[in-house]
């Protein structure tokens, strides 16, 4: 929640309205993909792979089809969607770099403004600049810190997968 809203908030606030803004777009962006999500999962779309770490869109077990299998479960050519699966991760990726770098930045650089203010004031300005400046080195450090575990955590979820696809890109041009 930004510093500067009217009601009562009971954790600690940071931010301003961009940061709101841009929370919210995240939120929406994701509750829309947990409904793509969703329409594929009841359409009993994503099973497991043999070449994958995670389910895809294939048809289980692979290369069966319901003629010949009548418990065969999906259908469709799970290649067909691997360029856009990975576009969109590295999108999301780089989203999220330039997100957590740009607020990182803009607190950073509130903190310099607010030091520079705290040089050209008189000294009964001084201490309520100082008391600010202080909260503001707090902060940046707090929301770099925090960035930097979002990070952390999509370099986590996605690592594997990652690895595993240039692995098999890797493989692919040796043959």
């Amino acid at each position: 929640m930004p510093k500067d809203v009217i009601y009562p908030f009971e954790m600690p606030s940071y931010g301003n309205i961009a940061t709101c803004e841009a929370q919210g777009l995240v939120y929406i962006v994701g509750n829309a993909f947990v409904f793509c999500m969703n329409a594929l999962l009841n359409q009993e779309m994503l099973n497991p792979s043999p070449t994958y770490p995670f389910c895809v869109v294939n048809t289980y077990p692979l290369t069966c089809t319901k003629a010949d299998n009548p418990e065969c479960r999906g259908g469709g050519d799970g290649s067909t969607l691997a360029p856009l699966f990975y576009c969109t991760i590295t999108l999301f990726f780089f989203t999220l770099m330039i997100t957590m770098a740009l607020i990182v930045y803009s607190f950073f650089r509130n903190e310099r403004r607010l030091r520079k203010a705290l040089k050209d004031k008189p000294s009964q300005e001084v201490d309520a600049k100082y008391e600010a400046l202080k909260r503001a080195q707090e902060t940046s450090s707090i929301i770099t810190w925090q960035a930097l575990m979002y990070v952390a955590a999509f370099l986590i979820t996605w690592i594997f997968g990652f690895v595993q696809f240039l692995g098999e890109e890797w493989n692919v041009n040796e043959e």
